[in-house]
């Protein structure tokens, strides 16, 4: 690799999570989580003195399939404006019966949050070993994620791998209101950890929308492809990436710290 002189200076590294940092290959299948949320989604709709016309494991798998909707709407039709889960959350209540205020939607959108033990998230290999020797480096570090849990969801979930302490900066598109591969997620993390975009690199599995961020941002775009996985390919100039690795490993020997 060419060396990215990033040793001993205050560079910084933005971080796609799913697929990058951990992967859910261990995870349930849909109706097995729809399963385990049904309860939960009974308790709270009944709590408001209503009931669902479908049964709750099969409103559950509707909620989702209306988050999908207005994600492929966003691409599609908002130039990646980030859909209102609250509004997604009511819209699909109400076709199935239920009328919920804003209030009880945000309830039941925090009810959809699982569990880590259930989504069983695992770090690749070498993950922990490798954040830990970036911060060696004087590294900060960001997560920019197109997830659209709050920054405090994904917190726990970096604790969970015992990595929360390592980041600086913990952003969601869900927070920020925009997904990628619109650049504005990236451009918040640098302005947070008041980085120029030449100070600065992104770390990410999909072309298409994280490498094509890092690129609109002006920052060095790096494409992790794990292997044994199936990765997508750069299919237009913008989301051909900087550098391409298979391993957080080999972002270390990237930046010249190994």
């Amino acid at each position: 690799y060419p060396v990215l002189n990033f040793v001993g200076y205050s560079g910084s590294v933005v971080f796609d999570l799913d697929g990058t940092l951990w992967h859910f290959d261990d995870a349930p299948p849909p109706e097995e989580i729809a399963a385990f949320i049904a309860p939960r989604l009974e308790r709270v709709i009944t709590g408001w003195g209503q009931h669902s016309t479908i049964p709750y494991d099969a409103l559950d798998l509707a909620i989702i399939a209306g988050f999908r909707a207005s994600d492929q709407a966003a691409d599609e039709l908002h130039q990646h404006r980030h859909p209102n889960r609250v509004d997604d959350v009511a819209r699909t209540l109400a076709a199935h019966g239920v009328t919920a205020t804003r209030e009880q939607a945000e309830q039941l959108r925090d009810t959809l949050s699982f569990e880590i033990e259930i989504l069983r998230p695992r770090l690749f290999d070498g993950t922990l070993e490798a954040i830990e020797a970036l911060r060696s480096t004087g590294a900060r570090l960001a997560t920019a994620t197109n997830r659209s849990h709050t920054a405090q969801k994904i917190t726990q979930e970096l604790r969970y791998h015992n990595l929360a302490h390592h980041f600086d900066e913990v952003l969601t598109a869900g927070d920020v209101g925009w997904l990628k591969p619109h650049p504005a997620i990236v451009h918040v993390a640098l302005k947070a950890l008041d980085v120029p975009p030449e100070r600065a690199l992104m770390v990410g599995d999909e072309p298409r929308r994280d490498i094509a961020a890092a690129n609109a941002a002006g920052i060095t775009s790096v494409l992790i492809t794990h292997p044994d996985r199936v990765s997508p390919l750069p299919a237009t100039p913008d989301e051909h990436p900087n550098f391409t690795i298979a391993s957080l490993a080999e972002l270390l020997d990237l930046i010249g710290h190994r």
